[in-house]
């Protein structure tokens, strides 16, 4: 029997029957279900064919890589109403076959045993699963040839008529489309996935239609799930901070008027108020008589960023303080230091004058223990101040002693008797009879039981007792 391997039939201009045409538009309903699951979309398309043209089987192949073989990713059985896949066929083993499918439109054998383009199939293939007519329906993507729809009958020999033929086509073209919208939905995935991990979106507007629209990222940014929902320029317009409003309509009117491309910071706010910081680029798109007609835009958050900035001119700020504080306690301890050296001096001198002036008065014997414990204390003082200033840098210099306590209250009853007496308390020391020795510092300590001795004369009656 003669091929019809190169019948010339175009389904755009053959008037296809009422109920294949009805049956294209199901199966165009069905495919838009499948969100781009090009498995699912592949079993539609085989049950749609066979289901239509009333045959036992419809299988859709592919092309391998290197393009030698078509691999069989669905097949649907009428009788069971089963999908398999898997088998292979070679380009080496079926060469008129490959060849034909490379050229025509529509490959319809009547008798496949018998028709040049499918007798190749004759022993390994059709004779073993009782296929005896084939109708065929090449798959091009693009214009590039990547598989086809076997359309395969299981009874008599069957003539295929125009409107066969063509609805064929039709399932070849129906297969292309959803392999090409199937890409454009994992290209699509993709991107979003990437604006998402880079927290950028982007925006189409048309200056011509004034229609607007965005991609999920962007719609994320401002706290919707889809883009569907962020719908026009001015819902977006609208989250732009107040403050901002202003500034970022003058840089949109700019790319109306000429300017190629535009950059700015400005904030967004979010559908539950959240402000976000926004880097925005805008390129223009001109016509050729040089009129903008097309705004792509491209919105970075770059909140974190921000933040992350802030933190970090704050951490250094700290840090800047805290060196300025050090140089301020280094440049104090030094003034202490100095200080300290230089009181020292006219307080040993002072010593040395008060005993020599003390030597020839009569009261010597009364005021002159008081007053030289009292210059003594003083120079302890100060040789504490020189301590306190050597703490910070690890270097004070702690030489616990032995301490006589009783020679240190008397020390206290001495220095405290003029004070005691202006208020007309008597200060009494209890002591044992047998000397009392602690080990520590004698300064510490003296200033610290002075300072007790000291506030019991100034709240007490009458009396102070030391025991």
């Amino acid at each position: 029997m003669k091929s019809s391997a190169n019948l010339p039939i175009s389904p755009e201009s053959q008037q296809l029957p009422q109920d294949y045409h009805g049956a294209l538009v199901r199966l165009a309903q069905d495919l838009a279900s499948v969100d781009g699951n090009l498995e699912k979309a592949f079993r539609k398309i085989t049950e749609c064919a066979a289901t239509q043209l009333k045959i036992e089987r419809c299988s859709l192949w592919l092309y391998s890589e290197n393009r030698q073989s078509i691999r069989c990713h669905d097949l649907y059985t009428s009788s069971d109403g089963k999908h398999s896949s898997g088998a292979e066929l070679t380009a080496r083993d079926h060469p008129a076959y490959f060849e034909a499918i490379a050229t025509a439109r529509i490959i319809a054998a009547e008798d496949a045993h018998t028709d040049p383009t499918t007798s190749e199939f004759s022993e390994s293939y059709l004779g073993p699963l009782g296929i005896n007519s084939m109708l065929d329906s090449p798959i091009r993507l693009r214009g590039k040839l990547v598989g086809v729809v076997c359309h395969e009958h299981t009874g008599p020999p069957r003539p295929w008529d125009l409107s066969e033929q063509s609805f064929a086509a039709s399932i070849g073209d129906f297969t292309a489309q959803a392999m090409e919208t199937s890409e454009h939905l994992a290209i699509k995935q993709t991107l979003d996935k990437a604006q998402r991990i880079a927290h950028v979106g982007n925006w189409t507007l048309n200056l011509k239609s004034n229609k607007w629209r965005c991609s999920r990222e962007m719609a994320r940014i401002l706290g919707y799930e889809s883009e569907d929902q962020l719908a026009d320029l001015t819902s977006f317009l609208d989250h732009i901070h107040p403050a901002d409003q202003m500034f970022a309509r003058n840089a949109l009117h700019k790319m109306g008027t000429g300017i190629k491309a535009y950059e700015f910071k400005h904030r967004m706010l979010t559908t539950t108020g959240v402000e976000r910081v926004i880097s925005s680029h805008i390129d223009a798109v001109f016509d050729e008589s040089g009129v903008p007609t097309l705004l792509n835009g491209a919105s970075h958050d770059i909140t974190e960023l921000a933040l992350m900035r802030r933190e970090e001119a704050a951490r250094r700020a700290l840090e800047e303080a805290n060196h300025a504080l050090m140089k301020s306690q280094t440049a104090l301890k030094k003034t202490l230091a100095a200080l300290a050296h230089e009181v020292r001096t006219p307080i040993s001198s002072l010593k040395l004058g008060l005993g020599r002036l003390l030597e020839g008065s009569e009261d010597a014997r009364v005021v002159g223990p008081p007053l030289r414990s009292e210059v003594e204390y003083l120079d302890a003082l100060f040789a504490n101040l020189v301590s306190l200033v050597r703490i910070d840098a690890n270097t004070q210099d702690m030489m616990p002693t032995s301490i006589d306590l009783g020679a240190l209250l008397e020390r206290l009853q001495v220095r405290f008797r003029f004070v005691a007496e202006d208020k007309g308390t008597q200060i009494e020391v209890a002591l044992p009879a047998e000397e009392i020795r602690v080990r520590g510092d004698a300064v510490d300590l003296e200033q610290a039981i002075g300072n007790l001795v000291h506030n019991a004369v100034k709240y007490s009656s009458n009396h102070v007792a030391v025991l």
